[in-house]
């Protein structure tokens, strides 16, 4: 048997994942949340995600409890398969759905690019670098606007590096 630092949510004592691959707790007999137990929690879809089936928050990301503690379903996944999450990051669902736990559709990153990368992002990185670059070659922030679908102001966001700074585009002699 392996024990894991995982405790029951019945009587908050370790739980033992038996060598047959089921899960109870040793003490009360409870069914249990070991790490197969939590993982096995899926079902996989045509398109290669694994759908979260227990609890989730209404954003629809699935939610566990380990060591008493809450976390989201898909942090832990991408821990138990890639390693500790960078401090401070979040993790990216690539496939854009929020009950996936396929640690394959999750990538760590700052706030900042998950952000980017959401729903409402209106902008791709190509069409920044383009921005920033026409910009610099005389276009109006007007004129882009209108053509990107997004504000003039945010536009000229963009080429100061308010929005986007991360992006490591020359704008008027200096990096954005």
């Amino acid at each position: 048997m392996n024990v894991y630092r995982y405790r029951c949510s019945v009587c908050k004592r370790p739980w033992v994942q038996t060598t047959d691959d089921t899960c109870a707790c040793v003490y009360c007999g409870a069914a249990g949340q070991t790490p197969t137990g939590i993982v096995a929690r899926y079902v996989e879809d045509s398109t290669g995600c694994w759908i979260w089936q227990g609890r989730t928050n209404n954003l629809g990301y699935g939610v566990v409890s380990i060591d008493g503690r809450e976390t989201y379903a898909h942090r832990w996944t991408y821990a138990q398969r890639s390693g500790p999450i960078p401090k401070g990051a979040d993790i990216d669902h690539l496939c854009r759905r929020p009950p996936c736990v396929n640690p394959a559709h999750l990538e760590a990153v700052t706030h900042a690019e998950n952000l980017r990368r959401g729903a409402g992002t209106k902008l791709t990185v190509e069409q920044v670098k383009e921005i920033r670059r026409r910009r610099n070659a005389g276009e109006t922030c007007n004129a882009l606007g209108l053509e990107f679908g997004v504000h003039g102001a945010h536009v000229s966001k963009i080429t100061r590096g308010k929005k986007w700074p991360d992006r490591d585009v020359l704008i008027g002699g200096r990096t954005a």
